[in-house]
């Protein structure tokens, strides 16, 4: 669809439903090996302070901009889990994940390029069960999941200590 990296470069860029297109048409081995990462247990966060979350760049070893995710998956305690159930879920809670984008440069990560990667990581179906936190230069986003990694639904408010911690 998109034969030179200008055009892809563009079509990332342009609007959502694009993006995903072009994430998913052309980025389907770094999406795998997110998918695999998340369910790594390097990503399972350590308590001792020299972890680092695993990170994975997206671009092709040929851009200058080095956009990259670190992914961060923490079980969560039984006042989660209750507070899922209460929203309506049926699945048990097991981790919360947080995906953060950034560029090596330090360059503002464009929201809708890093959404475009939560929701080819995630499929469109699931789209709603991630939550964004606000930040200029490195999105992060947020979502539970249960054992096996499927995405549930949960409330936003679930989030807001991580928002201020972040």
């Amino acid at each position: 669809m998109y034969s030179t990296k200008q055009h892809h470069s563009n079509a990332l860029n342009t609007d959502l439903a694009t993006a995903c297109a072009v994430i998913e048409q052309e980025h389907s081995d770094t999406l795998a090996k997110i998918r695999s990462t998340i369910r790594h247990p390097r990503s399972l966060a350590r308590p001792q302070a020299s972890w680092r979350p695993p990170s994975i760049t997206l671009d092709p070893p040929s851009a200058s901009h080095g956009l990259k995710v670190a992914i961060t998956r923490r079980r969560v305690g039984p006042n989660v889990q209750a507070r899922i159930r209460g929203y309506g879920e049926h699945r048990r809670p097991a981790y919360v994940l947080a995906l953060r984008f950034s560029y090596s440069n330090g360059q503002e990560v464009p929201p809708l390029l890093a959404e475009a990667w939560v929701r080819g990581i995630v499929g469109e179906a699931n789209a709603g069960c991630v939550h964004a936190l606000s930040d200029a230069y490195t999105p992060t986003f947020l979502w539970i999941t249960d054992a096996q990694g499927q995405a549930l639904h949960s409330p936003a408010s679930l989030f807001a200590a991580f928002a201020q911690a972040a």
